[in-house]
C-alpha cells in the first residue's frame, strides 16, 4: 500500500498552512506546533498573523513552542532560561519580540504554550 505525499517548496508549504488556518472556521480547531520560531521573519509574521484572525472568529487556536526559543538565540548567545527557570521581567529584544508574539495571540483569544521547560 502506497502512502501518498505531497511535496512542497518553502514557500508553497507556508502559503499552504496559511490557507488551512484561514479556512479553518468558527468552532473548528488548531493546533500548531514549532521548535523554534522568528516573528521578524515575513513568512512567520503571515502565519501568526491568521493564526490571530482565527482566534478572533472564534476557532480555537493553540500555538505551542518548544523553551529552546528562550534558550538560545541566533548566533549562539545564550538566552534567558538557559541559566534560569522562569523568564525574567525585562528580556533581551529578540526573545521578548518571541514572547510579545505569543501574548498577541492571546490577546486575540488563542493559547500558547511553552514546553520542555529547562529542569
Amino acid at each position: 500500500m502506497s502512502m501518498p505525499f505531497t511535496f512542497y517548496s518553502k514557500s508553497e508549504y507556508y502559503d499552504n498552512l496559511v490557507g488551512k488556518i484561514s479556512a479553518t472556521k468558527k468552532g473548528g480547531r488548531i493546533a500548531l506546533a514549532t521548535m523554534s520560531f522568528n516573528p521578524s521573519k515575513p513568512e512567520v509574521q503571515r502565519i501568526l498573523q491568521a493564526l490571530n484572525a482565527a482566534a478572533e472568529r472564534g476557532v480555537k487556536v493553540t500555538f505551542i513552542v518548544d523553551a529552546y526559543l528562550f534558550l538560545i538565540q541566533e548566533g549562539a548567545v545564550p538566552g534567558p532560561l538557559l541559566f534560569n527557570r522562569r523568564l525574567p521581567t525585562r528580556l533581551p529584544k529578540t526573545f521578548r519580540q518571541r514572547l510579545q508574539a505569543l501574548q498577541d495571540l492571546e490577546n486575540h483569544g488563542g493559547q500558547y504554550v511553552i514546553v520542555n521547560w529547562p529542569a
